[in-house]
């Protein structure tokens, strides 16, 4: 596999890896209702200590259980150690495209982010996807799912590291209105909430007239939710983030990366959003409306097939392994 920057960047010891393995092998399973492929390649020798912020022991974290998910995963990456040495971990393309990240987080948190701000993180980033619910999805012109990163604060960080994360996403906001009131776009009111849960901060845009139709954009309410046990949760939806905020929770496993996919609910959205779809498509197809509509209609009987997918990445017992499952509806 030849060195690539994005791969150096994402999946630096899986992609270390692939680089310099002697051989790859792999299975494939089909069934009448399931398909499975599992690749794996021998680990370089000592790679769980030369690529260790990778590679984090397995454990478990707490997710929320919620209803009407589209996606949930974990991906595990010991980010202070990754972000403070990651010239060692990237390729110098990558590195080098990471100073102006590194700048920017500094703008935004106030600190240096790999020694101040990353290093007082656990190494579980757990991923959420949801639908919106009926409620906030009422007269929007399209559906986008929502989505939510959750992070953890480590037992002993600075008393005032959360104040920094609501500081972040407090500036970014104002950047974002700033850059946008250059362009005469509505700017997003900041709103702050304490519940019981912890503090949730969020920002969205103001609702049109009465009588006047919702725009897209109406679909994103960014939000920063602070638990007051030491969970960061940012979203694209202040809707999720309330859900997250009171959802009981089950603990999964942390190792390496997993994510499920639970298409019915992605099918879904693509339903309501039908009509713009076809609307998308038509100017494609050059104003014909039956191959526009065929297009999206074929697209959406194909994925109606399916009933999950889950991706596994691991290195276990010398082998950097990755595993893909489609399961068809029944």
């Amino acid at each position: 596999l030849p060195e690539d920057a994005g791969a150096s960047y994402l999946f630096g010891g899986a992609h270390e890896a692939l680089r310099t393995a002697p051989w790859l092998g792999a299975s494939l399973r089909l069934t009448t209702h399931e398909f499975s492929a599992d690749a794996f390649v021998p680990a370089p020798k000592g790679i769980e200590k030369s690529h260790a912020p990778f590679f984090a022991p397995p454990y478990e974290v707490p997710m929320p259980l919620l209803g009407n998910l589209v996606m949930q995963g974990v991906f595990t990456r010991d980010l202070g150690v990754w972000w403070t040495s990651r010239d060692l971990y990237m390729q110098e393309r990558a590195v080098v495209e990471s100073v102006e990240a590194d700048a920017t987080l500094a703008l935004l948190f106030g600190r240096d982010p790999g020694s101040e701000i990353f290093a007082w993180l656990e190494s579980d980033m757990r991923v959420l996807a949801s639908v919106l619910p009926e409620q906030a999805r009422a007269g929007l012109p399209i559906e986008y799912p929502t989505g939510a990163i959750g992070l953890r604060i480590k037992e002993g960080a600075p008393e005032d590291l959360p104040d920094s994360f609501a500081s972040a996403f407090l500036a970014a906001i104002t950047f974002a209105n700033l850059e946008g009131g250059g362009m005469a776009q509505q700017p997003m009111l900041l709103n702050i909430e304490q519940t019981d849960h912890g503090s949730i901060y969020s920002a969205s845009f103001r609702s049109p007239p009465e009588g006047q139709p919702l725009a897209a954009r109406q679909n994103l309410s960014p939000s920063l939710l602070i638990g007051k046990d030491g969970a960061i949760w940012i979203s694209s939806s202040l809707s999720l983030l309330q859900e997250i905020a009171v959802a009981p929770t089950q603990m999964v496993a942390a190792h390496g990366l997993w994510l499920d996919l639970e298409v019915p609910e992605l099918h879904k959205i693509l339903a309501r959003d039908r009509n713009i779809l076809v609307a998308n498509r038509l100017l494609k197809e050059g104003g014909d409306i039956e191959a526009a509509t065929g297009f999206v209609d074929m697209m959406m009987a194909g994925l109606a097939i399916f009933d999950a997918a889950s991706l596994r990445s691991r290195l276990e017992s010398g082998f950097v392994s990755v595993q893909l499952q489609i399961r068809a509806t029944p």
